[in-house]
């Protein structure tokens, strides 16, 4: 399919499509994962409600209180990041969406399913009680068959909820449509604009919901509207003996059922830490982060492939290694946390080192030059701030290029601030400015995507150099890293990789 797209579409509109399309089928599994197993447990606390106990009752209104009132962005984050910190175990993100998931249904499910109880008409109850049954029959003879019927249509309705709430396991590294379309809106490639993937994600999602939703209307057209009681209808009053023989059949089933669904969750949570050097040699595969959308460093290329310096860093570490590579695309505040919850072996993503992040993590050699500085043309005669007199330097206002530049110019410099960075690589662009000041990965990607643009580093402003991430503990992996850079500065692998990155050779670097 990515071939026929790509011949009607070209590059890279066909493979954004095809991509989108393919991702689109882990949404769909996701949903129905979380469908399935939402109405499992939903119906357990549905079964709650129903009983006599009221302790029963009293936990499943909790329950549906509890998670309803619990955002599932949260539950994501609990599960997804929070769980994994706490046992000190890898939760995969597939088990971590699932789970938050079916959560969410199953209180929603629950309610919709004791609605659909409430309305069966009370005589109902008393009919089956007339008849001696117990609490047991009279539901699987007498209610429920009629309150499925009030409850298909708000169940099949409930569908596109959770169709929608799929679109935010992305926060946990969860790969689906909107984590593969948020990627290709960020990327810098011409043709992957927000305003041209996300309508295209809209369409997807809408292909997704609309059948439902006019699926739930049909259904509720055809099964009729759902009659209205006088009286609330309450599980029956039925006698001591019957009581506590339905009790009793239902209470001793309801344990299993619990018992089943934890040993299943204590199985899928309990994947064990791989991380060190040993671990990764016998696994053959080495899980590494990378920049989700910091070109020059890492991201996606028209191929939708993941390009950049800490892209190719990663392919020579498992290259050296002789195992297979894993690339994981990550946010700045991704990187910490899937470091420490065994997500990935190592982070490489453009991170600096500062005391407090070192309390998390270890850090190695660093391995990349970043630094804020001011760029212009060669030809320009600028050394130091001093030289700045009389000349336009376009800073972004409120970054710590601007806090920094403002202390060191001379009087007749003029600082032009702007509201973000494209505004301030415009300015530069158009000859509104002279100098730009900036990081050096912003000038490298303004000078690699524009020809007619040369830049050339004038002076270093602060020096802020990338580190290689390692978790805790993994101390031969850390050795075995600080003795690849070392092996690589001396090879030129890395002043080969700034040369082409960042358009600089590669400068003298810090050890720990």
């Amino acid at each position: 399919m990515r071939e026929i797209l790509v011949d009607l579409l070209g590059k890279p509109e066909g493979i954004v499509v095809a991509q989108l399309i393919e991702a689109t089928q882990f949404t769909i599994y996701l949903s129905l994962i979380a469908f399935i197993g939402g109405g499992l447990v939903g119906l357990v606390i549905t079964l709650l409600w129903v009983l006599p106990a009221r302790g029963a009752r009293r936990a499943s209104i909790s329950y549906i209180w509890f998670f309803q009132s619990t955002p599932l962005l949260m539950l994501l984050f609990l599960t997804g990041l929070g769980v994994p910190q706490l046992l000190d175990t890898n939760v995969n993100p597939w088990t971590a969406a699932t789970v938050s998931l079916t959560l969410y249904a199953s209180a929603y499910m629950a309610e919709v399913w004791r609605g659909a109880v409430q309305a069966v008409p009370a005589g109902q109850w008393e009919a089956g009680r007339a008849q001696g049954l117990h609490l047991g029959l009279v539901l699987r003879l007498i209610v429920l068959p009629q309150a499925v019927r009030y409850a298909v249509a708000p169940t099949v309705g409930f569908m596109v909820q959770i169709i929608k709430g799929t679109s935010l396991a992305y926060i946990i590294g969860f790969q689906d449509l909107m984590s593969i379309g948020k990627r290709w809106a960020n990327a810098s490639v011409d043709g992957t604009e927000p305003f041209v993937v996300y309508p295209i994600m809209g369409l997807i999602y809408f292909c997704l919901c609309f059948p439902l939703t006019r699926l739930s209307k049909r259904l509720e057209h055809r099964l009729g509207p759902v009659p209205r009681s006088r009286s609330r209808p309450q599980p029956p009053k039925i006698t001591r003996h019957n009581r506590e023989q339905g009790a009793h059949r239902t209470m001793t089933r309801l344990p299993r059922t619990l018992a089943v669904l934890t040993a299943l969750l204590s199985v899928a949570v309990a994947t064990p830490a791989a991380a060190d050097l040993d671990d990764v040699l016998n696994d053959g595969t080495i899980e590494i982060a990378v920049p989700e959308n910091f070109p020059p460093f890492g991201s996606l290329g028209v191929e939708g492939e993941h390009v950049g310096y800490d892209v190719d860093v990663a392919k020579l570490i498992a290259k050296d290694l002789g195992v297979d590579l894993e690339l994981v695309p990550v946010t700045s505040k991704q990187r910490i946390p899937y470091l420490e919850t065994d997500r990935v072996d190592l982070v490489i993503s453009s991170m600096g080192a500062n005391p407090t992040r070192a309390k998390s993590i270890w850090f190695s050699n660093a391995y990349a030059p970043f630094f804020s500085g001011a760029f212009a043309a060669p030809d320009l005669d600028v050394t130091s701030p001093a030289d700045l007199g009389g000349l336009k330097a376009g800073v972004t206002g409120g970054t710590i290029e601007d806090i920094e530049l403002t202390d060191m110019v001379p009087d007749g410099a003029q600082i032009v601030r702007f509201g973000d960075n494209a505004a301030t690589l415009e300015a530069y662009k158009s000859g509104q400015v002279d100098v730009l000041v900036t990081g050096n990965t912003v000038a490298a990607n303004l000078a690699s995507g524009n020809d007619d643009i040369d830049l050339e580093t004038k002076f270093i402003i602060q020096e802020s150099p990338a580190f290689i991430g390692v978790k805790k503990g993994d101390l031969d992996l850390l050795r075995w890293v600080n003795v690849f850079i070392l092996h690589k500065k001396l090879g030129g692998e890395l002043d080969d990789l700034s040369r082409k990155w960042l358009g600089q050779k590669l400068p003298d670097l810090p050890t720990l």
